[in-house]
């Protein structure tokens, strides 16, 4: 309608939106309804509607079709894909504490297996081939803002080149909402997802997965009851390796995925959080005799045995005493001990350009700890 010069167009409210979405989904066989799912996706970057959507019954409509839709078909997987991102646009507005009320085992036991399935990993990951050498060699979160992300990572490097997103970064960021917020969530997903199905999606093929992937690794890392034994198993399936490959293309703009190397980094450290509480004791053998080392290494680059020119307190390290002067503050205690000896024994040569570059220059410029 025209008034005045202005053109007015009437638009359906959110309500009617939600309630044709689900009269459509409800009423067409499975194999047409991928389109309207990608409308439900399309409208639910709004709050009104995905409020709407939920208030109808519009999740759990789309729960029952996660949970009878196979995967092994490619229009299935656009139909499990849309439905899982779907669901997560929705659940994102309506508080991520509502998953336990909405998911049950089965839902839960499909997601994990979207997660395991060979076509998500090739979504993401590439050809058979490259998943397999991905797992072999190096590679394996929540987002906080899943629909903030999206918008702003549309053009970020992925295998994906077709209008359907990764069913698997879905179904992982569904997978840490139930870890985190749920016991029996994390009991059954413990038994359904080991950390190599998972660290196969921190990869720098597609830096979304690879952000709700390692949400994930922290929210089952922080409620293992033998954190130390869950972090060897991680390491066997190089996480490390695929984090350090991740942070190479991290760019100021992927908050939530540097949230998540911090969190995991904090993680790694509540490992060492007794020796960060313990002083270093001059009775005990081996705390002076990593001091010995860092001694020895560090004062063989210079003529006399100027302790403080490298950075510590004292003057001298003559006396057991003073070396372990700047190991008595709880935290770091031994831990920093711990870290400054591994430096000196793992990575000697870039100690020793420390030592010089710091010996080298004037009193007044120097370190100090």
């Amino acid at each position: 309608a025209e008034y005045g010069g202005v053109v007015a167009t009437i638009k359906r409210s959110p309500a009617r939106l939600a309630e044709d979405s689900i009269r459509i989904l409800s009423s067409k066989p499975d194999h047409e309804i991928s389109l309207e799912l990608e409308n439900v996706v399309k409208h639910a970057e709004e709050f009104s509607y995905a409020q709407e959507f939920y208030k109808q019954e519009g999740v759990a409509m789309l729960l029952d079709i996660i949970k009878r839709t196979p995967i092994f078909e490619s229009v299935n997987c656009a139909i499990l894909a849309h439905s899982v991102q779907a669901l997560c646009l929705v659940m994102e507005y309506m508080g991520t504490e509502l998953w336990t009320k909405i998911l049950d085992n089965m839902a839960i036991k499909k997601l994990a297996e979207i997660v395991k399935s060979r076509e998500a990993r090739e979504k993401v990951l590439g050809t058979q081939d490259k998943v397999r050498t991905n797992t072999m060699s190096s590679t394996l979160t929540r987002n906080s803002s899943i629909r903030d992300f999206d918008l702003q990572h549309n053009h970020n490097k992925s295998v994906v080149t077709d209008n359907e997103p990764p069913m698997a970064q879905y179904a992982l960021a569904a997978i840490d909402s139930v870890v985190r917020f749920t016991d029996a969530g994390f009991d059954l997903i413990s038994s359904l997802i080991k950390p190599c199905d998972v660290i196969m999606f921190i990869t720098d093929t597609n830096i979304e997965c690879a952000q709700y992937a390692l949400a994930l690794v922290n929210a089952l890392f922080g409620k293992q009851e033998n954190k130390q034994s869950f972090y060897h198993e991680l390491l066997d399936w190089n996480i490390r390796v695929n984090i350090e490959k991740v942070i190479r293309i991290v760019r100021p703009e992927h908050m939530d995925l540097s949230h998540h190397i911090s969190e995991f980094q904090h993680l790694l450290l509540g490992l060492h959080k007794e020796a960060a509480m313990k002083p270093v004791d001059t009775e005990q053998e081996e705390h002076m005799a990593m001091l010995d080392r860092v001694k020895i290494q560090a004062l063989s680059e210079q003529n006399g045995s100027e302790w403080s020119g490298l950075g510590f307190t004292s003057d001298t390290a003559d006396s057991a005493t003073e070396r372990v002067l700047d190991f008595q503050q709880c935290p770091p205690g031994l831990l920093a001990l711990q870290c400054v000896n591994h430096f000196v024994q793992k990575h000697y040569d870039r100690h020793r350009e420390m030592v010089l570059d710091q010996l080298s220059r004037e009193k007044d410029r120097q370190c100090l700890s």
